[in-house]
């Protein structure tokens, strides 16, 4: 999100290099999390659940992160959209809404993602 957010304040003062690093840096952070986020799962998955109470917050958890999940590579698509377009010259001062509405997608996710956190957080006090 702050890559993003700092692609779109290059892209507005026409330093369309660090835009460009900054889109890659984004497309880079984003794929890293996506994978350790599958190998999380994964890892949930594997683990067994020792009483009914934590089974039901398993399912509830693994529904909201899947969730999560395709929202996330949605957008993540969208950042490797962006990234070819910038690559073949299609932004600049006059033209950055696709990259401004992109960094906004990614705000809100960062948003929904703590939510969820939180969510976590208060289920794993409750048991």
């Amino acid at each position: 999100s702050w890559t993003l957010h700092r692609a779109c304040q290059c892209v507005r003062v026409e330093r369309q290099r660090q835009f460009r690093q900054h889109l890659i840096r984004s497309l880079t952070i984003g794929t890293v999390f996506v994978s350790v986020q599958t190998y999380a799962m994964w890892c949930l998955l594997l683990v067994e659940p020792t009483s009914l109470d934590v089974i039901e917050l398993r399912k509830g958890a693994f529904v909201f992160v899947t969730m999560h999940g395709l929202h996330f590579v949605v957008a993540l698509m969208f950042v490797a959209f962006v990234l070819l377009r910038a690559l073949a010259d299609r932004y600049d001062h006059e033209y950055s809404w696709g990259v401004t509405f992109c960094a906004w997608v990614w705000h809100t996710l960062g948003i929904v993602w703590l939510m969820i956190l939180g969510a976590f957080l208060v289920g794993s006090t409750v048991l």
